[in-house]
């Protein structure tokens, strides 16, 4: 209601044009001539008052003096190129539909114009700039003996670059070191390009409010009800001059009020003019009744009349929160500002990655990480999203050689996606992926079995308002594999692959449903989720979906007394197949309950009862292989101990822990206490672990560790600490931390950690802790 609304609005300045005036004559080429409807005429002439250096003439012509100042705003400021187009008043002027975004971007842009301001002088300005994040280097040394890169370098750097106007963030990250096996050194660096769209509308429109005044571009400064009122006056009276003119009656009175036009209809209109006609005759009644009639249409062709003329103070308000608005920001840019095709293009687009990027996070491309492009695009409610580029992902290296080559890891991508709304709102969208396998040349993977995926993907989601929204998806894949006998080109796999999308339906879709919602007058927020997918189903797309797999779940969350007490309930379960024949399957569930009171200002306590537990079945058994239950309570309790400001954060847990044979209760202890000691804090850290069965194999640990941050002198800030660290018959040890932070320069900062450690017990374990750690990170700032 609210963008109806305003968009009425919009709808009142508009004027559109026509060739030729009604009983006037032919047209003088030079001038433009204007017919404007009641909204617009309305706000016409309203503007015409409060900017008396456009002047208005009764004929409907703009003066010769007007289009002076009015071509030199356009020509200075969007070119000739458009003027000479309207001039020459043959192909744009005959567009009825150019002509409306003509009026509705030029001249509400020179109405809003501050004075003696040049539209594009801050636009221009900076359009080329540079605004260097950073760089930084460390180096990092560990001697444990199950390091795999006992010397690792890392470097970064992060700039941010600004063309035409348009700002791009780039970030690269370098890691490198020595295996420890000390063959040839490893690096892999990490590159990202990405156009920053809110530094752009930043930019943009910062540019707006210095050459424009945006309230007057919307409109804002004017009173809309008093000005349709004034307007419909006047015709009501241009009506009555003619009447007379005809009759020769100058004694004749408007028989009708604006109101009455507005608000009655056809056959109530007659009747008013009938009670108030007593010396017209029929014909000349006839007439004026034609007249009323006319005006009556043109005004029902503007709905909005109604609600102009009886909200004005809504309306204001309606507008004053609307014209700083995302939308309306765009809109100003778009009109006011000589934006080149390129700028243009840049201002409807969601986001542009290069290099290293990540998916979208839905549905077609969920938790995927690739080398290439992605671009998306959103104008009009109209979406699009495209990408290109190779997955590569690092698999566990115990497993490499048993599975790359039935489970590739490594493909070479193209997805499509389209429809309207937005990903991340209500929206209808139907996507495309199409992916091949990349052999991957390392000593570890085996050879892959050449094959093509291609996916199709429908999603929905309906916004409900108050009552939350539901997101819908269906994604439908199918895989060919390419004869290497035959030669079989890749082309021809995709191909196949595309043409055998409905093959074997249940085994290759993915259905999911998932409802969020919000009862505000409950204080409660609710989610329930199911998903589906098929055994043979395979997405590259999204390389964190499990097929074969049945998931649903419930979360609810529930607040009272505002909002000091809380209360949440959660719970998941998926099943999924392991095998295609029989029924062999992973059965995984998991309960919680959450529970949440701020007992007074400085006191909070939280408590959590949950299990996970996932069973192994088959057609004649049913297995228990793991079950995590925990029993926990927490505080955290901020105050004074001897006038010295404290925070204390505790938390205690009974956990059982069945792992097949091993069935071990714990009881787990952390203690958090810092001191601010003026501009010093002092920090306690006790992590204790205890098995009261002793069936754990790491269980019966406590760590012990103390730290006192200060400064040293104006530009070395400090931290140094004591550790101890006991696990029983694994590893005991102790050792001091330090840490320095120092500003060399003003530019320039330097970060040393040294951590050094003495094993207190020999145990053949020793090799998986180091007793040195170090690392020593510079960062200069440029500029």
């Amino acid at each position: 209601m609210v963008r109806k609304l305003f968009y009425a609005f919009l709808a009142l300045w508009p004027a559109t044009y026509a060739l030729a005036q009604q009983k006037k004559g032919p047209m003088d080429p030079h001038k433009f001539p204007v017919t404007a409807n009641a909204l617009q005429g309305a706000m016409l002439d309203s503007i015409m008052k409060k900017q008396p250096t456009i002047p208005w003439k009764d004929s409907g012509m703009l003066s010769a003096a007007f289009q002076s100042n009015f071509h030199r705003f356009v020509s200075q400021n969007y070119g000739n190129e458009e003027w000479t187009k309207l001039k020459g008043a043959n192909s744009l002027m005959r567009d009825s539909s150019a002509l409306k975004k003509y009026v509705d971007t030029r001249l509400r842009g020179l109405y809003s114009l501050r004075e003696g301001m040049d539209a594009g002088i801050y636009f221009k300005q900076g359009a080329v700039a540079n605004k260097f994040g950073g760089a930084q280097a460390g180096v990092i040394v560990n001697n444990a003996p199950g390091s795999v890169m006992p010397v690792q370098f890392t470097a970064a750097v992060n700039d941010q670059v600004t063309l035409m106007n348009i700002p791009f963030d780039l970030n690269y990250t370098q890691l490198a070191g020595q295996p420890w096996d000390y063959s040839r050194a490893f690096g892999r660096g990490l590159k990202h390009i990405n156009f920053n769209k809110d530094v752009y509308m930043e930019r943009l429109s910062k540019s707006v409010g210095k050459s424009f005044d945006v309230d007057k571009y919307f409109l804002k400064d004017l009173d809309v009800g008093k000005a349709v009122k004034g307007y419909l006056q006047n015709q009501l009276d241009n009506i009555r001059s003619a009447v007379t003119q005809i009759s020769g009656d100058s004694s004749l009175r408007n028989l009708i009020s604006p109101e009455e036009l507005v608000y009655l209809d056809s056959a109530q209109i007659k009747q008013v003019v009938a009670n108030g006609n007593t010396s017209l005759p029929d014909s000349i009644t006839g007439r004026y009744l034609d007249k009323l009639y006319s005006l009556k249409a043109q005004i029902a062709k503007d709905k909005a009349i109604q609600r102009l003329l009886s909200s004005q103070h809504k309306l204001n308000n309606i507008i004053t929160a609307d014209v700083n608005s995302p939308e309306n920001q765009k809109e100003a840019i778009k009109s006011l500002l000589p934006l080149n095709f390129v700028q243009r293009l840049f201002l409807e687009m969601r986001g542009l990655q290069l290099g290293n990027v990540t998916g979208e996070g839905r549905g077609l491309t969920k938790d995927l990480f690739m080398s290439g492009l992605q671009s998306s695009l959103l104008s009009n409610n109209k979406f699009a999203m495209v990408g290109i580029g190779t997955r590569n992902d690092a698999r566990d290296i115990k497993n490499i050689g048993l599975s790359s080559n039935l489970d590739g890891s490594n493909y070479a991508m193209q997805f499509l996606q389209l429809g309207t709304g937005d990903i991340n709102g209500a929206h209808t969208h139907v996507g495309a992926l199409n992916a091949n396998t990349k052999q991957q040349p390392n000593s570890f993977n085996m050879p892959v079995l050449p094959k093509n995926i291609f996916v199709g993907a429908v999603s929905e989601q309906i916004d409900f308002g108050a009552y939350g929204t539901l997101a819908a998806e269906l994604e439908k894949s199918n895989t060919s594999y390419k004869n290497v006998a035959n030669d079989n080109s890749g082309l021809l796999a995709s191909k196949a692959a595309a043409a055998g999308m409905f093959n074997d339906f249940m085994e290759t879709v993915s259905i999911g449903l998932d409802y969020n919602g919000e009862v505000k007058s409950l204080s409660m927020n609710q989610r329930v989720y199911a998903k589906f997918s098929g055994m043979a189903y395979s997405n590259p797309g999204s390389p964190s979906t499990t097929r074969g797999a049945i998931k649903y779940g419930l979360k609810i969350d529930k607040q009272f007394q505002k909002n000091r007490v809380a209360i949440g309930f959660r719970m998941d379960r998926q099943d999924t197949r392991i095998a295609a024949m029989g029924d062999s399957r992973w059965k995984n569930s998991q309960y919680a309950v959450d529970f949440r009171m701020r007992v007074k200002k400085n006191l909070t306590l939280t408590s959590r009862i949950g299990q996970s537990m996932m069973k192994g079945a088959t057609d004649s058994t049913n297995t228990t292989a793991y079950v995590n239950r925990n029993l926990s309570i927490s505080s955290l309790v901020s105050g004074r101990l001897l006038a010295i400001p404290t925070s204390t954060n505790m938390l205690l847990s009974l956990q059982q822990v069945n792992v097949m044979p091993v069935k071990s209760v714990l009881v787990n202890v952390n203690l958090n206490h810092n001191f601010i000691l003026v501009s010093h804090l002092l920090s306690f850290n006790v992590l204790y672990n205890k098995d009261l069965r002793n069936e754990a194999l790491y269980g019966n640990l406590i760590t012990v560790e103390t730290a006192y941050s200060y400064q040293l002198v104006k530009l070395l800030n400090c931290s140094s600490g004591i550790t101890y660290l006991d696990n029983k018959s694994v590893v005991q040890q102790a050792g001091l931390r330090q840490t320095v932070s120092a500003g060399l320069t003003k530019r320039l900062q330097a970060n040393l950690y040294v951590d050094c450690r003495k094993n207190l017990l020999n145990t053949a374990q020793n090799y998986l802790f180091g007793t040195f750690t170090t690392s020593l990170v510079l960062q200069y700032q440029l500029k």
